[in-house]
């Protein structure tokens, strides 16, 4: 008996489709009151106060939830996708918490807005430019962590603390307004940029103390009224400071090539100065007026001291300079002593000012000579 033909088996095709994000963000309000907002971007997202801790988010124009009953947090968490986030939050008069905002890589923006205070701002970014702007009081801090990237952080509001940590290309940071300085305060300020070409203006007023630590290339920095201390631990480029206000204590440490130091005339110093600087050939040009002691160390290099002569130093002057040919030059007023020593025994003193103590002057001093 013949057997019958076997049918021939269908063969499936499995083709894999390209991968599918669902770009769009939720949002949630815990019992607590806190407001969640998480997930793959869209584009712009914006999360607007209506009143009566009522909220309202969209993604890219598009609705995404009208929510209630949120007093306590809010929450931002943009996941990583190959779009740039950008995330806009206005409180209006909401008065809660705490805001933190964590976006991921690349191109980043955001701004927050409020009309009362809240305790928090917290901002993490990624590997990218990162673009800060907050314009809402913090009773606590306002923190912006940067990470690589050209980074930009400009705070419009006062705070309790402010504190920026950059990464490893240049930073930007302003803390108040350029039209307005003082009109906005801070108890501490902390600043630690990134090892590019930074720029970091304060134009607010630092109540308590502010902290600078550069990296490793240029940097600009130019500052207001700090009422108790201010330290400022520039990097290992050519870096320049401006001190433009009213200081308690001031303490400047340089890095190992050109530093340039510029006490505006309207600056001042009421306890005590502190100028130490390394290699490179640095510059120091004084105006204002300190009613403390003012000293300045030098190591290697070609240093410029100039005391100008609108300046004048209530206490005594000392002046170490460097270990190659320095320049020196008094035109203003010291009412103590004045002290200026050197390594080289050419370097040039020039003593136009009036001095009403004691004047010693000793090229190549510091060598044991003179």
């Amino acid at each position: 008996m013949k057997r019958p033909k076997r049918t021939k088996r269908s063969q499936f095709d499995y083709r894999k489709l390209e991968d599918r994000i669902c770009l769009t963000v939720t949002a949630s309000v815990t019992q607590t009151g806190s407001l969640s907002v998480r997930g793959f971007s869209d584009g712009l997202v914006q999360i607007n106060a209506l009143g009566n801790q009522q909220f309202q988010i969209t993604d890219n124009g598009a609705p995404v939830a009208t929510v209630n009953g949120v007093r306590q947090n809010i929450v931002v968490r943009i996941n990583p996708s190959p779009l740039n986030d950008t995330v806009r939050i206005n409180l209006l008069n909401e008065a809660i918490d705490n805001v933190v905002v964590e976006l991921s890589d690349g191109t980043n923006d955001f701004e927050i807005t409020g009309n009362v205070p809240i305790m928090r701002v917290i901002y993490k970014g990624g590997s990218g430019q990162d673009t800060v702007v907050t314009n809402v009081d913090t009773t606590r801090i306002t923190a912006v962590s940067g990470f690589d990237g050209s980074n930009s952080f400009l705070a419009q509001n006062n705070s309790r603390r402010f504190r920026y940590r950059g990464g490893v290309d240049a930073d930007n940071v302003t803390l108040g307004s350029t039209l307005a300085p003082g009109s906005t305060q801070a108890e501490f300020a902390g600043i630690i940029p990134g090892d590019g070409e930074n720029r970091f203006e304060c134009f607010a007023t630092i109540t308590e103390n502010l902290y600078f630590r550069g990296g490793e290339d240029r940097d600009t920095v130019t500052t207001f009224d700090v009422n108790n201390t201010a330290s400022f631990v520039m990097g290992n480029g050519s870096n320049v400071l401006f001190l433009d206000g009213d200081y308690n204590r001031l303490f400047v440490r340089g890095g190992f090539d050109t530093d340039s130091v510029f006490f505006d005339e309207n600056s001042s110093v009421s306890q005590r100065v502190g100028v130490i600087l390394f290699g490179g050939n640095d510059f120091v040009r004084v105006d204002g007026r300190f009613t403390t002691d003012f000293y300045f160390n030098s190591t290697d290099g070609t240093d410029q001291v100039f005391i100008d002569s609108s300046a004048l130093v209530i206490g005594n002057v000392s002046v170490l300079l460097g270990a190659d040919f320095n320049q020196f030059t008094h035109n203003g007023e010291i009412r103590g002593d004045l002290y200026v020593a050197s390594y080289n025994v050419g370097d040039n003193y020039r003593i136009n000012g009036t001095v009403l103590g004691r004047i010693r002057l000793r090229p190549g001093g510091q060598g044991g000579g003179g």
